[in-house]
C-alpha cells in the first residue's frame, strides 16, 4: 500500500470526524436556542399585561379586545391545544349568539357540515388556583357549570350566514353577500356569504357542534413555526410593523457599535498586557492591572453617563446621544471596550507570564533569538489564543443588542428597542430580539471554535 492511499485514507477520516463534529453541533445549537425561546416565551407569556389593552388602548370595548386577541392568536392555548381548534355544526342549524345566552341576539348561523374556528372555550377568570395554570398552559380545563359554550369566531376567507343587524356593522369591503337566496329554514333576517376583512365572533351550545382538536394549535407552535418557515418574528404591538423587519432595520447602528467596541477593546487589552507582562511587578504593571480591575468591576451604565457629564456636558467634544457622525460613535465605543480591553488585559498578563517561563522560550532565547522574535514568535502566538476566543463571544454578544450602553446613548439599535420594548411589555420585540441574540451568540461561539483549530494546529475537531 502506497503512502499515497495512506494520506487519501487519512484525511478521509479526517474530513468524516469534522462533519461528524459539525452534525453535532449544529444539533445542539438547534436546541440551545430551541431552549432559549422556549423559556423566553413562557416567561413573556407571564406578563400580567393585557396586549389587546396596550393596543386598543384602556377605554376599548371588550369586544374590540376580544379581535385583537384572535387576530394575534393570543386566544390559543400556550403549548397544547386540547380546547379544540374548530368546531363543526352537526345539527341542521346552530345559532352563534353574541353573549352566552341564548337570549342574546344571535350573530352567525351555521348550517350542517359548516365549520368555525373556535377561539376560546373558556372565559378568563372562571378557574382558579392550580386548575388555572393547566388551563392557561392548554392542557387540561374544567366543563363550565350548567350549559357548555364555544366561543366561535368567523375570520376572513371564510363564508357563513350574517344577522341583518351584525352585517350593519360591516362596510361593503368587509363582506360579500353570495350569489341566489337563503335557503328557506335561514329565514330573511340572514345574508349568506362570504367575509372579506376582519372576524365575527360569537357564542354557541357545544352539544351542536363536533370539536376538531390539533393539538399542535397553541401560541408557541404558531410562532415557533412562524419563525422556521418565513422568518416571522410576530408583529409589535406598539408599532404594529412586523418584528424581523424592525430587527433588521436596528442591526446596522448594533454591528457598528459592536465591532467599534471589540476594535476599542483590543487596542486597550493587547498594548497594557504585553506591557505588564513584560515589565511585571513594576509600578507601571500595578497601575496598569489597578486600573483593569476598575474597568472590569464599573457598570457599563455609570461608566457610560460619567463619560457622557465629563465629555458632552462639562467639555462639549462629543454629541449627548444619538447616531449622527463618527464623533457620535466615540463615547459608545470607548464604553463598551473598556471592560472588555481591562479583561483582555488581565488575561493576556497572565498568559504570557506563563509562556515566559515555558521551556520552549528558554530554548528560543538560547538559540539567539532577539526579544522581539521570541515575543511575537513563540510568546504572543500562543498567549493571544484565548483572547480570539473572547473576541468571538463579545462580538456575538454585542451584537444580540448591548442594552444598558445604547440605552445610555440613545444609540438605536437592538438593544435600544429592547429597552423601549421592555417598558412598553410589546412581548413579540422583547422574544424576537433575545432569540436573535441567542443565535448569534450559538453561531459565533461555533465559528471562534473553528477558528480556534485553524490557529492551533494542536487542536482537533470531533
Amino acid at each position: 500500500m502506497g503512502c499515497g492511499t495512506l494520506w487519501t485514507r487519512s484525511r478521509a477520516a479526517e474530513g468524516a470526524t469534522v462533519g461528524a463534529y459539525l452534525l453535532r453541533r449544529l444539533l445542539g445549537m438547534v436546541g440551545v436556542v430551541l431552549a432559549i425561546l422556549t423559556i423566553t416565551f413562557v416567561i413573556a407569556s407571564l406578563n400580567p399585561g393585557d396586549p389587546a389593552v396596550a393596543i386598543a388602548g384602556p377605554r376599548s370595548s371588550e369586544q374590540t379586545r376580544q379581535q385583537i386577541r384572535h387576530r394575534l392568536g393570543l386566544d390559543r392555548p400556550l403549548f397544547i391545544n386540547l380546547r379544540g381548534s374548530w368546531a363543526t355544526a352537526h345539527s341542521p342549524v346552530v345559532l352563534v349568539y353574541a353573549q352566552r345566552d341564548t337570549t342574546s341576539p344571535p350573530v352567525l348561523l351555521l348550517r350542517q357540515g359548516e365549520a368555525l374556528a373556535v377561539t376560546d372555550r373558556y372565559l378568563a377568570g372562571e378557574v382558579a388556583g392550580p386548575a388555572q395554570v393547566l388551563c392557561w398552559l392548554g392542557l387540561a380545563c374544567p366543563e363550565n357549570r350548567g350549559q357548555d359554550w364555544l366561543r366561535l369566531s368567523l375570520d376572513a376567507g371564510q363564508s357563513a350566514c350574517v344577522s341583518q343587524a351584525r352585517l350593519r356593522g360591516l362596510s361593503p369591503a368587509q363582506f360579500r353577500p353570495a350569489p341566489g337566496a337563503p335557503p328557506p329554514e335561514i329565514g330573511g333576517e340572514w345574508v349568506c356569504g362570504e367575509l372579506l376583512e376582519g372576524s365575527i365572533e360569537g357564542w354557541a351550545p357545544a352539544e351542536h357542534l363536533d370539536i376538531g382538536i390539533n393539538p399542535l394549535d397553541s401560541q408557541f407552535f404558531h410562532y415557533l413555526w412562524g419563525i422556521v418557515s418565513r422568518f416571522d418574528l410576530g408583529i409589535s404591538y406598539r408599532d404594529n410593523r412586523p418584528v424581523n423587519r424592525l430587527l433588521l432595520q436596528r442591526l446596522p447602528a448594533t454591528a457598528v457599535l459592536a465591532v467599534s467596541g471589540v476594535v476599542v477593546e483590543l487596542l486597550i487589552g493587547i498594548p497594557v498586557g504585553i506591557i505588564s507582562a513584560i515589565r511585571q511587578r513594576s509600578l507601571l504593571d500595578r497601575v496598569s492591572m489597578l486600573l483593569a480591575l476598575f474597568g472590569v468591576s464599573a457598570p457599563s451604565f455609570w461608566l457610560g453617563l460619567i463619560l457622557l457629564y465629563l465629555f458632552a456636558f462639562i467639555v462639549p467634544i462629543f454629541p449627548l446621544g444619538g447616531i449622527g457622525g463618527p464623533e457620535s460613535l466615540v463615547l459608545p465605543a470607548v464604553t463598551l471596550g473598556l471592560a472588555g480591553g481591562a479583561w483582555y488585559a488581565r488575561m493576556l498578563r497572565s498568559s504570557m507570564i506563563e509562556i515566559l517561563n515555558a521551556d520552549y522560550v528558554r530554548t528560543a532565547r538560547a538559540k539567539g533569538l532577539s526579544g522581539r522574535q521570541v515575543l511575537l514568535r513563540h510568546v504572543l502566538r500562543n498567549a493571544i489564543q484565548p483572547i480570539i476566543s473572547m473576541v468571538g463571544m463579545d462580538l456575538a454578544y454585542y451584537m444580540g443588542g448591548v442594552v444598558m450602553v445604547e440605552a445610555v446613548f440613545s444609540w438605536q439599535g437592538i438593544g435600544y428597542e429592547l429597552w423601549k420594548a421592555i417598558g412598553n411589555q410589546d412581548l413579540p420585540v422583547i422574544v424576537g430580539m433575545i432569540t436573535f441574540a441567542a443565535v448569534a451568540i450559538v453561531v459565533m461561539n461555533l465559528i471562534v471554535d473553528l477558528l480556534y483549530a485553524v490557529v492551533d494546529p494542536r487542536v482537533r475537531l470531533g
